[in-house]
């Protein structure tokens, strides 16, 4: 049961990713998960859990993201998938 509830929630992180949509907390924070502009091919559901995975060691390892943190503050995982995390303006 346990494994079945990690993998809904992975599909709650992942799935947004995939659609180039919010989830809740993204939505309320202003903020989206979009593919880097360097990125060839759109993004899918393996990126999604990909980055979901990646995003976890780095929750787990958190004094290595201020280490390897990036000039423009992009994380290692953000260049690792092609990803950034960008502001959404609402009017």
């Amino acid at each position: 049961m346990a494994l079945v509830e990690f993998a809904l929630l992975a599909l709650y992180y992942a799935w947004p990713v995939a659609r180039g949509r919010q989830t809740v907390g993204c939505f309320l924070l202003g903020l989206k998960v979009a593919p880097a502009a360097t990125r060839k091919t759109p993004p899918d559901l393996a990126l999604g859990l990909r980055r979901v995975v990646l995003a976890f060691a780095g929750l787990c390892s958190w004094p290595v993201l201020f280490i390897l943190r990036g000039a423009d503050g992009t994380t290692w995982y953000d260049r690792l998938t092609d990803t950034r995390v960008e502001l959404v303006r609402y009017r």
